[in-house]
């Protein structure tokens, strides 16, 4: 956490992190989410996201998320605002129709509460049509 407060200088470059996390999803994938955001912090306080998760719906189908993005430093601290891109995979009959869908993601995130809150839109048609 010494990144975050300030305490450990960042290089231009950023510094490369491995953040494991595990949550539950709510909506159309109600389940657990588990999987590694592979971080790169920079020295502006934005993060760049690259994630990789399995979803475990409740009734024990995997659907496997691919995101990317970004989180920036919110006016509050410790919170940041996160923007999101995702891809979904599954070889579940019931989830099949992920596959070739695109959705994004915008939330917050917490670090004094180790919280994030995400919702995902997703694309069921061409938006720019």
């Amino acid at each position: 956490m010494e990144i975050f407060t300030g305490q450990v200088p960042i290089p231009n470059e950023g510094i490369r992190m491995n953040a494991v996390f595990a949550g539950t999803t709510e909506g159309e994938l109600n389940g657990v989410i588990e999987g590694t955001d592979y971080l790169t912090v920079l020295p502006n306080g934005n993060v760049i996201v690259d994630v990789r998760a399995i979803i475990t719906t409740n009734t024990g189908e995997k659907i496997s998320v691919k995101a990317n993005g970004v989180s920036i430093p919110s006016g509050t601290p410790a919170v940041s605002d996160f923007y999101e891109t995702a891809t979904l995979q599954s070889n579940t009959a019931a989830f099949e129709y992920l596959n070739q869908k695109y959705s994004i993601g915008l939330g917050t995130s917490n670090n004094a509460t180790n919280s994030l809150n995400l919702r995902f839109y997703r694309f069921d048609s061409d938006p720019l049509n």
